[in-house]
C-alpha cells in the first residue's frame, strides 16, 4: 500500500486535461507510459513498434563492419526492412490483426522478403487506420486492407516499389 495521492498540483492538472478532453469530446490516448516507449519496470525485454525498430536499426550497425553479412550470418541479424502494425483499439476495431496475420503469411511465403511484421501500440494516426508503417524507408500506409498486405509485400519489401495508393504519410 502507497501514500495517498493527495492534492498534488500536477495531478490537479491531470485531471483538469482529462475534464476538457472530455468536455470537448477530444480525448486522446496518453503514449507518456507507454511501454513501446518509455522503459518500465517488469517490460524491460518487452521491445516492440517503434523501440523494435529502433533496436533492429541500431544491432544492423553493431555488425555493418563485416565483409560478408551472409559469410558470418547471425541469427539475430536485423532484417532489410521493419513493418510496424498498429494493434491499438481504433486500428484493430479497423481490421489490423487480419493485416498483421497476412502480412506475416505473404513474408513467410516470399522467397525475396527479408522483413519483420511486428505488431505495435498506437502509431499516433487513430481513424487513418489499420495504420502499418515501413522502416528504415520511413513510409506509413494508412487503411490498409488484409487484401493489400500481398501488394504491400509483392512491391515495396520484395521489390522496393511503394504502394503509392496506400501512403499515408512519409517521414
Amino acid at each position: 500500500a502507497g501514500e495517498p495521492l493527495g492534492t498534488d498540483s500536477r495531478l490537479l492538472d491531470v485531471f483538469a486535461d482529462r475534464w476538457q478532453e472530455a468536455r470537448t469530446d477530444s480525448v486522446e490516448m496518453s503514449c507518456d507510459t507507454c511501454k513501446y516507449k518509455v522503459d518500465l519496470e517488469g517490460y524491460e525485454e518487452d521491445v516492440g513498434g517503434a523501440r523494435a525498430m529502433l533496436r533492429a536499426l541500431a544491432h544492423q550497425e553493431a555488425h555493418a563492419d563485416r565483409e560478408d553479412v551472409d559469410d558470418e550470418p547471425h541469427t539475430h541479424d536485423a532484417p532489410a526492412k521493419h513493418v510496424a502494425v498498429c494493434t491499438n483499439r481504433t486500428c484493430a476495431d479497423m481490421g489490423s490483426p487480419s493485416v498483421l496475420e497476412r502480412l506475416r503469411q505473404e513474408v513467410r511465403d516470399s522467397e525475396h522478403c527479408d522483413a519483420r511484421i511486428t505488431r505495435s501500440s498506437c502509431l499516433g494516426r487513430c481513424g487513418d487506420g489499420p495504420m502499418v508503417a515501413v522502416y528504415p524507408d520511413g513510409i506509413w500506409y494508412g487503411d490498409v486492407a488484409s487484401e493489400d498486405a500481398e501488394r504491400i509485400v509483392a512491391d515495396h519489401l520484395d521489390r522496393d516499389r511503394i504502394v503509392s495508393e496506400l501512403v499515408d504519410q512519409t517521414l
